[in-house]
C-alpha cells in the first residue's frame, strides 16, 4: 500500500511540474470567412466598386463572403463559376487585358499592423497557368500589403502559400485571387489567411 501511495506522490508530482511547462495551443482562426465555401453552389458576381459600404459588406455576408468581379471597361473580362464539394471552379470565356480583369475576393479581409499573416490555399487547373493573389487596399491607390504573389498553378491538386507583415491596419482589405489574361478553367479550396 506504501509502495503505491508513493508512485501516486511521484505521478502527481510529474504531472503538476509538466502542467506548467506545457503551453496550450491556440486554434489557428483565419480572418478570411468561408474559406471552404460551405453553403455555396455559385459566387455572385458584383460590379466594381473602390469604397466598402456598410451595404456591401452586410450584402457579401448574406452571399457567402466571397465574391467574383470582371473588371470595367478596356479591361473587362467573362467568366462563369460554380462551387462543388467546398471547390471553386472558375470557367472564363474572355480573359481580358489584365490580370484583375477576373476576380476572386473577398472584402472585409481585416489586418493589422505589425502582425504577420499566412495566406494557405489549394489550387488546381486544366492545364498550367499562373494566378496572382495579394491583400490589398480598397480605391485610392489599390497598396497590396502582402506585395502579388504569383503561383504557377499545375493539373494536380497542390497547396500554395505565402506570408506577410503587416505594416498598416486596414479593417476593410481585400483579399484577392486574379485569373486575368488566361483563359484556363481554375479551381480553388480550402483557402485562409492566418493571423499570427
Amino acid at each position: 500500500m506504501e509502495k503505491i501511495a508513493r508512485i501516486f506522490f511521484l505521478l502527481v508530482l510529474v504531472l503538476s511540474c509538466t502542467k506548467n511547462e506545457v503551453k496550450e495551443e491556440k486554434k489557428a482562426v483565419s480572418v478570411l470567412k468561408n474559406g471552404d465555401f460551405v453553403g455555396l453552389t455559385v459566387v455572385k458576381h458584383y460590379p466594381n466598386y473602390s469604397e466598402v459600404t456598410a451595404q456591401l459588406v452586410k450584402d457579401v455576408e448574406a452571399n457567402g463572403y466571397w465574391q467574383v468581379l470582371t473588371g470595367e471597361s478596356d479591361f473587362v473580362g467573362e467568366a462563369t463559376n460554380s462551387v462543388e464539394n467546398g471547390v471553386f471552379k472558375i470557367v472564363i470565356s474572355k480573359p481580358g487585358k489584365e490580370v484583375y480583369s477576373v476576380q476572386l475576393i473577398q472584402v472585409p479581409t481585416p489586418i493589422k499592423f505589425g502582425k504577420t499573416y499566412t495566406v494557405k490555399f489549394d489550387a488546381k487547373a486544366d492545364a498550367n497557368r499562373t494566378i496572382m493573389s495579394k491583400i490589398t487596399k480598397v480605391g485610392g491607390d489599390w497598396a497590396a500589403y502582402s506585395q502579388e504573389r504569383v503561383f504557377n498553378i499545375t493539373t494536380e491538386w497542390k497547396t500554395y502559400s505565402y506570408s506577410f507583415k503587416s505594416t498598416i491596419t486596414d479593417p476593410v482589405a481585400r483579399f484577392e485571387f486574379n485569373f486575368g489574361k488566361d483563359k484556363t478553367t481554375t479551381y480553388i479550396a480550402n483557402v485562409s489567411v492566418i493571423e499570427e
